[in-house]
C-alpha cells in the first residue's frame, strides 16, 4: 500500500449496543494517526481527533479509504480508547480527543499477578497478558526460559506497561497490542521501497548511520555499574545499552547477555526523516529502502505520523539513539564483582535506591580537598591563601597586582585562585624566573566543594570578601570567618574571627562534615525507603540473596554488621530513656495486632471488641465497661452494676443526700438543739 495516493473517505465509528454509529469527514476537522517505537520495549498506536461532534467514552475505530489511480484500498485501525474527557474549544466549537490503542489499559498500577513462582519469563509474560485482559500469540522469546524467582514488581510504583517494557528490553523484543492481542514487532525481512514517487522532493533528511551493534551493555546505578558482552575480535564498538532494567537487575544480569547479544548483533540502519505525499500505512520496525538521487539508504521505521485533513500527509522518521560510551576497563562481563545490595527501581523518579550503601561521599570530598592541598602546602606557617573572583587571574589584576616585590611574590607561592564564573582553579607558581598563575584542573572540584561547605556553614553576608586561608594544621591566629581547616578527616569552617592578640579556640570552627549528623540523616532516608516497601521481609530477603551471591566481601559484611550493632545499641538506649520518662503512666500499650487495631493490651487491662476490662494481678477488684453498661466485681462477685434496667449495689453509702425525685433524703439533726443525727424526707 506504499504508493502515492489521496484521501477519499476518512471516518470514525463506534457501536452503541449493536448499532454502528459513524462520524464522517464532514464532522471531522483533522485526524492524526501515529506511533513511536524503539528496538526493544513496547509501543502504542495513538490517535488525535478534532471533531465537531462529541464522542462517547467507548471503543472508537478509525477507517480510511485511499485511491491509487484506478484502485482503492481501505485500512481500519482500532479500537482506540479515550485518555481523558475532552473540553469544548469555544472558538472553533470543536472537541480535541487524545486516544490510544488497547495498551492504554496497561497504564494502571501493577498488582501481583496470579502465577506460581519460580516461573519463566515467557510464562510470566503470558500471565501478564491474561491479567490485563489481552491474548497473545507469542510462543518463544530470547531469554524466555530465564527464571523469575519471585514477584519483583510488587509495591514499586510500576504500571503494567512498565513491566511490558522491562520484558521487551530483556528479550530484545518490541511489543504492540493489536485489537487486544499482544504481538511481537519483528525487524522487517522484506524491504519496502520508498522512491521519488512518494517523496516528490518533499523535506528529506538523510546521512547519519547507526551500528552495526557489536556490543550489549547492561547498566544500573546511574550508569556507573556496567556489565557487557562484545565482539572481542574488534578494537572499537557500537554498543546497545539497557539502563536500570528491573527484571535483569533482580537476577544475575550476565545470564541474559548471550541471547540479547545474539538477537541484537549486527543491527544497523540509516537515520532519516521523510515527508511523503502518499499513504504508506507503515508498521513499527518495517524495513525500508529509500531510493533518491540514484542512492539507496536502508533503515527501519521507528516513528510514523499520518495526518488527514484536507488531504493526507505522512511523515516517517528514525532518530539516532542516545549516544553511550562505556568504560570497559571499569566494567565486567559478570555480576560477581558487584559490592552493593540493590533494591527495586521506582519508576516515578527513575532512580534505583540502595538499601545498604557505604557512607563515603563526605569522606571522599574531604580526601579530594586534602589530596589537593597536601601537594601545595609546603610553607612554614602551614597555611595558604586562596582567593576568588569572576575573572581569570593575571599579574595585572588582584591579588597579584598588589604583590609589588619579588619577596611578596615568593611569600605567596602556592596560593590559589578560584574563578567563580567558570569553576576553574589556579595556583601561583614560579616558572624559572617568571611568576605566573597556572591552571590546576584537579583542584577545581576541591575548591568548588570547599566553597559549598563555606556557604552552608556561614551566612552569605559574612563571606563577601574574596580571600580565604586554608589551614592543614591547627589554625593560628589571626583567622577570619570563612577560613578553612582540614585535619585530613573533617573539614571545618571558621565562624568566629580572631585577631592576632586572641588565642585559638575549637569553638570558633564549625565541622561541616559532622558524621553523626550525616549518618542520622542517611538513616532517616533509609527508614523512609524501607517504609515504602511492603514490610521488611523483601528487604531482608534481598540482603540475604546478595550476601549469598557474594556481592559483599567479608570486610563489607563486617562493617555493615558493626554498624547495625551500633544502631541497635543506640535504639536500646532510646527505649530505656522513653520507658524511664513514662514511668508515671499507669496504662502502657504492649501489643497491637497487625491487621487493624482489633485489640490493645496494657499492663492493667485490655480494650477490644468486648469492651474495656481493667484488672490487676493480686487485686480483688475488677471492672468491665461495655455497650451494656458498667460492672464492678470483688472476688468475681458483682458489687455494682449500671445497666439500662437501673443501678444495683451490694451496699451504697451516700455522704450528703440522696435524691429520689420528687423527694430528697438527707441527714439532719434530730432536734434543733440536739447533736444527735437523724434522717429527714423532703418533698
Amino acid at each position: 500500500m506504499q504508493k502515492a495516493g489521496r484521501r477519499i473517505d476518512p471516518k470514525l465509528y463506534y457501536y452503541d449496543n449493536d448499532n454502528k454509529i459513524e462520524i464522517t469527514h464532514d464532522d471531522i476537522d483533522s485526524i492524526k494517526l501515529y506511533f513511536n517505537a524503539v528496538l526493544s520495549g513496547s509501543t502504542m498506536l495513538g490517535l488525535t481527533v478534532t471533531s465537531k461532534v462529541k464522542l462517547p467514552n467507548k471503543a472508537i475505530y478509525f477507517q480510511n479509504t485511499v485511491s491509487f489511480n484506478d484502485t482503492t484500498a481501505t485500512n481500519t485501525y482500532g479500537p482506540f480508547y479515550l485518555k481523558e474527557e475532552p473540553e469544548l474549544n469555544a472558538d472553533s466549537k470543536t472537541y480535541e480527543y487524545i486516544m490510544y490503542d488497547s495498551f492504554l489499559n496497561a497504564m494502571t498500577d501493577y498488582q501481583p499477578i496470579m502465577i506460581n513462582y519460580p516461573c519463566t519469563v515467557l510464562e510470566f509474560l503470558k500471565q501478564l497478558c491474561t491479567e490485563c485482559g489481552y491474548t497473545t500469540n507469542i510462543t518463544s522469546l530470547p531469554n524466555g526460559s530465564r527464571i523469575i524467582k519471585k514477584d519483583i514488581y510488587a509495591d514499586i510504583n510500576f504500571t503494567y506497561r512498565d513491566v511490558f517494557d522491562d520484558i521487551g528490553q530483556a528479550t530484545a523484543t518490541l511489543f504492540r497490542c493489536n485489537n487486544n492481542q499482544v504481538e511481537k514487532c519483528s525487524l522487517g525481512t522484506s524491504t519496502i521501497t520508498v522512491d521519488d514517487d512518494l517523496l516528490k522532493n518533499q523535506n528529506i533528511s538523510l546521512g547519519e548511520h547507526f551500528g552495526p551493534i557489536n556490543s550489549v551493555v547492561l547498566s544500573r546505578s546511574s550508569e556507573s555499574d556496567n556489565i557487557y558482552k562484545r565482539d572481542e575480535t574488534l578494537t572499537s564498538w557500537n554498543e546497545y545499552k539497557i539502563v536500570d532494567n528491573q527484571l535483569m537487575n533482580d537476577n544475575d544480569r550476565s545470564d541474559y547477555l548471550d541471547e540479547l547479544y545474539d538477537a541484537l548483533y549486527g543491527i544497523e540502519y540509516d537515520i532519516f526523516d521523510l515527508e511523503l505525499v502518499g499513504y504508506g500505512g507503515f508498521n513499527p520496525l518495517d524495513k525500508i529502502e529509500i531510493v533518491t538521487n540514484n542512492t539507496s539508504y536502508h533503515s527501519y521505521v521507528l516513528n510514523n505520523e499520518i495526518e488527514f485533513s484536507q488531504g493526507v500527509a505522512e511523515c516517517i522518521y528514525t532518530e539516532m539513539p542516545e549516544e553511550s560510551t562505556t568504560d570497559y576497563k571499569a566494567a565486567s562481563t559478570t555480576d560477581k564483582k558487584i559490592n552493593q545490595t540493590w533494591i527495586i527501581a521506582n519508576k516515578n523518579t527513575q532512580q534505583i535506591e540502595q538499601v545498604i550503601q557505604t557512607q563515603t561521599s563526605q569522606s571522599e570530598m574531604i580526601n579530594s580537598i586534602q589530596d589537593g592541598l597536601d601537594d601545595l602546602v609546603d610553607q612554614i606557617d602551614s597555611n595558604i591563601i586562596y582567593y576568588k573572583g569572576d575573572y581569570i587571574p593575571t599579574l595585572a589584576n588582584e591579588p597579584a597586582s598588589t604583590w609589588t616585590t619579588d619577596q611578596l611574590k615568593e611569600d605567596h607561592l602556592g596560593d590559589l585562585f578560584y574563578n567563580t564564573e567558570t569553576g576553574s582553579a589556579y595556583r601561583f607558581i614560579k616558572d624559572g624566573v617568571i611568576y605566573t598563575w597556572q591552571e590546576e584542573p584537579d583542584l577545581s572540584e576541591a575548591l568548588e566543594m570547599a566553597e559549598d561547605a563555606i556557604n552552608k556553614a556561614t551566612n552569605a553576608e559574612t563571606i563577601a570578601n574574596s580571600k580565604r586561608r586554608v589551614f592543614v594544621t591547627e589554625p593560628t591566629v589571626p583567622y577570619d570567618i570563612g577560613d578553612l581547616w582540614t585535619d585530613g578527616e573533617d573539614l571545618f569552617v571558621c565562624k568566629t574571627a580572631k585577631t592576632i592578640e586572641a588565642s585559638f579556640s575549637i569553638e570558633d570552627w564549625e565541622n561541616t562534615t559532622n558524621y553523626a549528623e550525616q549518618i542520622n540523616t542517611t538513616n532517616v532516608k533509609l527508614n523512609e525507603t524501607i517504609s515504602n516497601l511492603d514490610g521488611t521481609t523483601s528487604t531482608v530477603a534481598n540482603l540475604q540473596t546478595t550476601l549469598t551471591n557474594e556481592y559483599l566481601n567479608a570486610e563489607q559484611i563486617e562493617s555493615i554488621t558493626n554498624g547495625q550493632a551500633q544502631d541497635i545499641e543506640a535504639l536500646s538506649g532510646k527505649i530505656t530513656q522513653v520507658e524511664t520518662q513514662a514511668g508515671s503512666i499507669d496504662l502502657r500499650v504492649t501489643e497491637i495486632e497487625n491487621n487493624g487495631v482489633s485489640k490493645v493490651s496494657t499492663v492493667t487491662g485490655t480494650f477490644d471488641l468486648n469492651g474495656l476490662k481493667i484488672s490487676k494481678l493480686g487485686e480483688a477488684m475488677s471492672s468491665v465497661l461495655d455497650w451494656d453498661g458498667l460492672v464492678v466485681k470483688r472476688d468475681q462477685e458483682e458489687v455494682l452494676t449500671v445497666r439500662s434496667a437501673g443501678v444495683e449495689s451490694e451496699n451504697l453509702k451516700v455522704r450528703k443526700w440522696l435524691t429520689l425525685e420528687p423527694a430528697r433524703v438527707e441527714q439532719i439533726h434530730a432536734v434543733s438543739d440536739s447533736s444527735e443525727n437523724g434522717v429527714g424526707f423532703f418533698v
